[in-house]
């Protein structure tokens, strides 16, 4: 768009770096001109060394804080035609903490990327949260499924783990959204250790089994580990432990061996589905959200 930017950093916000972004974006010859500028946050986050986005979110909800940061960048705001801060612009007064930061300082206001934990994806939880809880939804957090049972084609319950004992929970349907193999959704068995017999290993039942550990279904996988991964890490073809999943049909229920569904009432979704080797195509958040729409949809 061009035109002149400031970017501002805080120096109680570490892994920020002003400096570095706008020697970026003057590189590359993009028809504007970014300025950094350091600032020290106003109390109640000054000094604060250690300070994380998700904090420094909280306090820009404050008023007197936003006034203290409107004051210290007016002068060095007048010559530019936006000003760009870390995105840590509010949590859940986001939309007023952005429209009182561009009244005082009467530019456009505009958010660039921190290091986790991201705080814009923060504010998309609460959001996603609270409409999933006005609409009668029961929420868990922290409590690990154990198993569930599937008879007739249908899953009938699960249960979970609290602190006195496991609890059986029962639904019309289930979205199984357990992460694949990066979230422990899907148990890949230890390596050999020195000295053990590989014959006895290979030959053990499900010894090189990938494991789907709550509804027990079959996993599409390399069968041996010898070909889960590639020689090369930045290989074009990817490794095959990353398109372990479930196979499923375009109802997203899981199916067997002989392509029949297993349960009417199970969706799977996200990097539990087969074949999507989500990290070598950068596509994890797509697949994520288009499977979860589409399961929402059939449950619909």
């Amino acid at each position: 768009a061009g035109g002149k930017m400031l970017i501002v950093g805080f120096n109680e916000l570490r892994d920020f770096y002003p400096a570095l972004l706008c020697d970026n974006l003057n590189a590359q010859n993009l028809g504007l001109t970014a300025t950094a500028l350091h600032l020290n946050a106003p109390p109640p986050a000054a000094g604060r060394w250690d300070i994380t986005p998700l904090q420094l979110a909280s306090v820009f909800e404050e008023a007197e804080f936003r006034r203290r940061v409107i004051g210290a960048l007016q002068k060095a705001a007048q010559n530019v035609d936006r000003v760009g801060f870390p995105a840590v612009l509010g949590l859940h007064k986001h939309a007023e903490t952005i429209a009182d930061l561009e009244r005082g300082l009467n530019k456009p206001v505009f958010e660039i990327s921190t290091l986790p934990p991201s705080v814009p994806g923060r504010r998309l939880y609460e959001r996603l949260k609270d409409a999933f809880l006005s609409a009668g939804g029961r929420l868990l957090i922290g409590s690990k499924v154990l198993d569930g049972e599937i008879e007739g084609g249908r899953v009938t319950h699960i249960r979970h783990q609290t602190v006195a004992r496991p609890k059986t929970l029962r639904a019309e349907h289930y979205v199984l959204a357990t992460g694949g193999v990066y979230g422990e959704g899907l148990e890949v068995p230890p390596p050999l250790r020195e000295g053990e017999d590989s014959a006895a290993k290979q030959t053990a039942p499900g010894a090189e089994s990938i494991r789907e550990p709550i509804f027990n279904l079959p996993v599409i996988a390399p069968p041996n580990r010898a070909d889960w991964f590639g020689e090369d890490l930045f290989s074009p073809a990817g490794h095959g432990l990353r398109s372990a999943g479930i196979r499923v049909d375009k109802r997203f229920n899981p199916l067997d061996a002989k392509g029949a569904v297993i349960a009417k009432n199970l969706y799977v979704v996200g990097n539990m589905l087969a074949h999507i080797n989500w990290m070598q195509g950068l596509t994890g958040d797509g697949v994520a959200i288009t499977s979860a729409f589409s399961a929402a949809k059939q449950i619909i």
